[in-house]
């Protein structure tokens, strides 16, 4: 029996032993494996940036390769000084053919390309138009002849004929033209100036002869802006000099109709200035004929 208890003791210590001896034989195992590992790693990592810096050295050298094959792919371009005889030659040369003939001619009148494919059906349409704008195109030209000091035929004459002359040049059928309130206003102002250097008693210069001339100087230079095709003259005026014009001019026409609505036209001169033609119609107001303010 003691045999049995020393044999049994002596094989449990012999598991101990072996069992301690595992232990360390997995912990020495476990401890070279974390520094292989950390070797392995440690080395992965210097290849991974090697691999990176390599990628990117090669990346560049592709790069610039590429571009200096693409920049000498490129044609060379390069600007020769053109002088204006050379420029203005080559214009006259290249306008100086039949067809740049013909595209010049119809090009200065519109009508012969759009009148062919006119849709009879607008026909009714555009007379109605045309009709409505006639009235309201009559009352409003005698007045115009009045603003410019003319008698109220010079209106209508230059109505109808502007409106007749201008179809052949518009390009639509929806434009029309006629005089305007400035323009008759301005003319106004040109007449007076030549009226005081040629008095009527000393010389036979009239109104309407000055109007007449002044009216063709201005097609004259109108014309000539259009053949030149200067058009682009007109982007270079300021709007807002525009709009102060047109604003002061529309002052100017109405402070002037004022005397003849009050009924003592006679007792001020409406082509003086415009501040004078203000002063003056409200210094006469006691003046005031109640037949004319109620007509």
């Amino acid at each position: 029996m003691l045999g049995n208890n020393i044999s049994h003791m002596s094989s449990t210590e012999v598991f101990d032993n072996q069992e301690d001896l595992d232990i360390e034989v997995f912990e020495s195992k476990y401890s070279s494996y974390r520094q292989s590992e950390t070797t392995a790693n440690r080395i992965d990592f210097q290849n991974e940036e090697s691999w990176k810096v390599n990628s990117k050295r090669k990346f560049e050298q592709t790069k610039n390769e590429s571009s200096d094959v693409l920049y000498d792919s490129i044609p060379r371009y390069e600007e020769s000084t053109v002088t204006l005889k050379e420029y203005y030659g080559h214009s006259i040369k290249k306008g100086l053919t039949a067809k740049s003939a013909g595209n010049y001619i119809s090009s200065l009148f519109p009508i012969v390309k759009w009148l062919p494919h006119y849709n009879l059906t607008w026909c009714y349409a555009d007379l109605v138009a045309g009709v409505t704008v006639g009235c309201v195109l009559v009352p409003q030209s005698m007045s115009y002849a009045q603003i410019a000091s003319l008698s109220p035929e010079y209106g209508l004459y230059s109505s109808f004929v502007g409106a007749f002359i201008y179809s052949l040049f518009a390009t639509s059928k929806d434009v029309c033209i006629g005089p305007v309130a400035v323009m008759s206003l301005q003319t106004a102002k040109v007449i007076a100036e030549v009226l005081k250097k040629y008095p009527q008693d000393q010389t036979e210069v009239t109104g309407p002869i000055i109007a007449t001339a002044l009216c063709l100087l201005c097609g004259l230079v109108t014309t000539g802006l259009g053949v030149l095709r200067l058009g682009f003259l007109v982007e270079l005026i300021s709007l807002n000099a525009v709009a102060g014009f047109m604003t002061g001019s529309a002052f100017s026409i109405i402070w002037g109709q004022v005397p003849a609505l009050m009924g003592y036209n006679k007792l001020v001169n409406t082509r003086e200035a415009t501040y004078k033609v203000v002063i003056n119609s409200l210094k006469h107001l006691p003046d005031t004929k109640l037949d004319a303010v109620l007509v």
